[in-house]
């Protein structure tokens, strides 16, 4: 008997590589390292604000609405 194999979800998926980001962010940013120039420090501060809002994303997902499907796979 064979076990049939899961596909990580989407959640998962997306949830692991967020922890990569954060991981990397918090390299870039752990002292002993020389003093981050303006513009580097600029990228680190973007990519921690689209972590934030991914991390949000995957805290509240937003409402799925179902649209009804007639015939034929047709919108109705």
């Amino acid at each position: 008997m064979t076990t049939s194999r899961r596909t990580p979800s989407r959640e998962h998926d997306l949830r692991m590589h967020l922890g990569v980001v954060l991981m990397a962010l918090q390299m870039l940013s752990r002292p002993p390292t020389t003093p981050l120039k303006a513009d580097q420090q600029e990228l680190i501060d973007i990519i921690q604000r689209a972590s934030k809002a991914m991390q949000d994303l995957l805290d509240n997902p937003p409402a799925r609405s179902r649209k009804k499907v007639g015939p034929r796979g047709k919108d109705a």
